[in-house]
């Protein structure tokens, strides 16, 4: 509170009272204790003068597992129960597609699955492995399975990957575009103009050839 000169007293022993000095009422601290300036704590450890902790030992948690003798490379090794297990994430494959693509979604629900399908794809080590099992639909979705059919004899045209028999079997009964309605409009007409595979037109399903670079760095050119 404001003293008698106007300035800021401290409460001191007993109530007594008596002017800040210039340094504390300046920077609104108060005045470090006598521990602090002989650089020791009040419990009687040693402390490095002026405050400075970084030189103090590190305190090794053996409960983490064995700690290298060395100071100088100490690694905390943890048991191998306690490793921590990151998630593994499963490759598409043309079988896995069907449940894939039936689920709900607000748009188109086969952007996401094939996108995907054709990222693994190029990822992939085992691509014969991927495409090498028939998927399996029974509902009265009639586009499903010629859509994957034409993606998977698409990449497997452009990869020399022999094709299964499987795929041959699925055709759509009139051209649609795999990424909208019909084949009828500007869209269709657009993709029928060389933008499309050409194993495009045995499935009677189109879709722009650059989608089979979804997972390289051409998919991020421009597309024509």
């Amino acid at each position: 509170r404001p003293g008698r000169d106007g300035g800021n007293i401290q409460k001191g022993f007993r109530g007594a009272t008596r002017p800040l000095t210039r340094r504390q009422a300046g920077r609104g601290r108060s005045r470090p204790g006598p521990w602090r300036r002989r650089g020791r704590d009040p419990s009687g450890d040693a402390r490095p003068a002026g405050g400075d902790f970084r030189a103090l030992p590190t305190i090794q948690d053996t409960s983490l597992g064995a700690v290298s003798p060395t100071p100088d490379t100490t690694v905390n090794r943890r048991p191998a129960s306690q490793t921590l297990q990151l998630p593994k994430f499963r490759e598409l494959t043309a079988a896995s597609l069907p449940a894939d693509i039936s689920q709900p979604c607000l748009r188109n629900p086969y952007r996401v699955p094939i996108i995907q399908f054709v990222w693994d794809w190029n990822s992939s080590d085992g691509r014969e492995a991927m495409i090498c099992e028939s998927p399996v639909y029974t509902g009265d979705d009639e586009l499903l399975l010629p859509a994957i059919a034409a993606v998977v004899h698409a990449l497997a045209d452009r990869d020399g990957v022999i094709i299964p028999p499987w795929v041959r079997l699925h055709r759509h009964p009139t051209h649609t575009v795999l990424f909208g309605d019909t084949d009828d409009g500007w869209y269709g007409r657009w993709l029928r103009r060389g933008r499309a595979p050409a194993t495009c037109r045995y499935h009677r399903v189109w879709f722009h050839h650059r989608l089979l670079d979804k997972g390289t760095p051409d998919w991020w050119l421009p597309w024509d």
